[in-house]
């Protein structure tokens, strides 16, 4: 075209402005090629204390709304009721029996062990972790594939005592430095580094409502008489977990008291999840990542013997955790998953959904299977429980589960077999071995191809872990140390 004229010039000066705009990057940051990801874990929450999971008291409207914006698994189970194994099969995709990392002895993730951190790492993803619980530190080996690792322990207490040595922390000190307020903005500052055009996977770990059950003064007359007086010995109730209510002279032994507690943590705990979603949801408005909202394992009560605690028995309040996958566009919103799973699928599903291969040694299997075909088999889910060696081993298929006992104490209180039918006694209260013979027959032969597979061949874990006087302390105060 000839620029002659004057108003083939004033056309050709608007076709080279458009020409310099349409090569001029925009200022402003383009969503990232792959969708981010965000792993929330909860330290000892139980499914059946979240509204979504059919409790009646109000505990957790911010998780439900997830549950609500996504597909929520209603039969989760944890493979070892303790944070350690149950996080490492989560992290690595693999059995305790297979990574190594089981109650005792006490071992790091060997370095040998692939972490979802490292393969999203290895994709281009920028990978940062808060984590509260000393028992996945450092020293615990955790931090494989993280750029950033923040130990909110550490960072708490030097914040409040710089200089100080760790024998100053009184006994209140495992909530203090061990807060989800302290997570969240840890959580959220590291977010806000992240630039928007580039992939991130954030870990965070919370340890609210993990004994002891101490909620913030604010949330501490919430739910009052939700619960009917239970009341123990007060030599039945861990050491780490007695309290003195408010007016009382001594630690009480109701087991009411300690319920509402826990509950009251719950409520503290969602409204930090709240302000965590709110800043991953403001990144995302452009273009929504994966959410994932899971537990390492829930809290047993009363029940089979086990009070205020959990990882010596095999059974559903400590095993049975809740499970969350919300994805816009991508994943059904208000979908509800029946069928009984284990944690170690989640690594493979969220790989699959961030368009990632799933590493060979993964042992899990992709949940998109039941989210897009809910009448597909159910699968095996294989677990360990117990304190003492050797453990207890499980394995559940459908609505039978096979407890295995071998420890003569277990033996003696349980049987050496026990089968449960979990659609006629979701309590696990009575022994239906002698009326399912045959499913009993059948669950037994895979229980022990799945521990001559993953066990005794299994791997050693990593070096065994001696702990810092802080984490040592921390490690008492939450129950893991006498």
């Amino acid at each position: 075209m000839s620029c002659s004229t004057t108003s083939a010039r004033a056309s050709c000066l608007v076709a080279a402005l458009f020409a310099v705009f349409a090569c001029t990057p925009s200022t402003t940051p383009q969503p990232p090629a792959q969708p981010d990801l965000v792993l929330v874990t909860i330290d000892t929450l139980r499914a059946d204390h979240l509204g979504s999971y059919g409790y009646a008291l109000d505990v957790s409207p911010n998780l439900d709304q997830v549950a609500a914006e996504g597909v929520r698994f209603d039969e989760a189970t944890a493979h070892w009721p303790s944070t350690w194994p149950s996080t490492a099969s989560l992290l690595t995709g693999t059995y305790p029996g297979r990574n190594g990392v089981v109650w005792s002895p006490k071992r790091a993730l060997d370095w040998n062990q692939e972490t979802l951190a490292e393969i999203l790492s290895g994709a281009g993803y920028n990978t940062g972790a808060v984590v509260s619980n000393a028992s996945i530190g450092r020293r615990m080996q955790f931090h494989q594939g993280f750029d950033t690792f923040v130990e909110s322990w550490l960072d708490g207490f030097s914040r409040e005592f710089p200089g100080r040595p760790y024998r100053d922390m009184d006994d209140s000190g495992v909530k203090r430095f061990t807060d989800a307020t302290i997570v969240t903005n840890e959580a959220l500052a590291w977010l806000d580094q992240q630039p928007r055009d580039e992939p991130v996977f954030l870990w965070v770990h919370y340890m609210d409502p993990h004994g002891p059950y101490i909620p913030p003064k604010e949330y501490a007359a919430l739910f009052p008489d939700a619960h009917a007086s239970h009341l123990l010995r007060i030599e039945d109730i861990p050491k780490h977990q007695r309290r003195t209510p408010p007016g009382a002279e001594e630690p009480t032994a109701d087991l009411a008291y300690y319920i509402a507690s826990y509950d009251r943590e719950i409520r503290y705990l969602d409204d930090q999840v709240a302000r965590l979603l709110d800043g991953v949801f403001a990144r995302w408005k452009d273009a929504p990542g994966l959410l994932v909202v899971t537990a390492d394992h829930g809290e047993s009560f009363h029940e089979h013997g086990e009070i205020l605690g959990h990882g010596k028995t095999p059974f559903r309040p400590t095993t049975r955790v809740p499970l969350l996958l919300r994805m816009p566009g991508r994943l059904p919103a208000g979908q509800v998953v029946e069928t009984p799973v284990g944690l170690v699928n989640l690594l493979p599903t969220v790989l699959e959904l961030l368009g990632l291969e799933t590493p060979p040694q993964v042992q899990g299997r992709t949940l998109l299977t039941w989210i897009e075909n809910p009448a597909e088999a159910a699968p095996a889910v294989f677990g360990h429980a117990g304190v003492r060696q050797p453990p207890q081993n499980f394995v559940r298929r459908g609505r039978f589960k096979l407890v295995h006992s071998q420890h003569p104490r277990d033996v003696r209180q349980f049987g050496e077999f026990a089968l449960y039918d979990l659609q006629e006694d979701p309590g696990e209260t009575r022994n239906a071995l002698s009326e399912h013979p045959e499913v009993a027959g059948n669950l037994r032969r895979e229980l022990d191809a799945f521990l001559a597979e993953n066990w005794r061949a299994g791997a050693t874990g990593g070096a065994p872990v001696s702990f810092d006087p802080l984490e040592s302390k921390l490690l008492r105060q939450l129950g893991y140390v006498d």
